[in-house]
């Protein structure tokens, strides 16, 4: 009489389906209730609270509080704080992760950055930054080519 192996293979085999269904629920991005729109605006931000967006502007002033709890970075959009159209935080402890210091890589600089937005106490629309990538620097607008009427150039 032949003796089956099959008992010892059917935990291995519930282990391995086990393994790849958790897999598969893993690498499936939480997408429910996520709203994206491709770029807006710092100014039209607030009108889009509670949606993952890109926001596109001129980063007008930043500040590092250090002495703040959670020591924040600030890079605040359009128009120097308190009259900003948007503004991104940046933890401190992920401010470690970026190579240059956030406050001065940015001011100045057209940025894209990609997060949900929500609103602070200031009732202005905020982006708190978990990782470097959500920050890209855009290329700034094309300069036109004015003449001069008088000399033709």
């Amino acid at each position: 009489m032949r003796r089956h192996v099959y008992p010892r293979f059917y935990p291995v085999l519930l282990c391995l389906l086990a393994a790849v269904a958790g897999y598969q629920l893993a690498a499936r991005p939480a997408t429910a209730g996520v709203s994206v729109v491709k770029t807006i605006t710092g100014e039209e931000a607030i009108q889009h609270v509670q949606q993952t967006n890109t926001v596109c502007g001129t980063i007008a002033s930043t500040r590092y509080a250090q002495n703040a709890p959670g020591k924040p970075t600030y890079l605040n959009f359009d128009r120097p704080f308190p009259a900003q159209t948007c503004v991104a935080v940046i933890d401190g402890s992920v401010r470690a992760k970026f190579k240059e210091a956030p406050e001065s890589a940015f001011k100045g600089k057209r940025v894209c950055i990609t997060g949900l937005i929500t609103t602070n106490s200031f009732k202005k629309a905020q982006i708190t930054i978990d990782d470097p990538s959500q920050i890209v620097v855009a290329e700034p607008p094309p300069a036109t080519n004015q003449t001069n009427a008088a000399t033709g150039q």
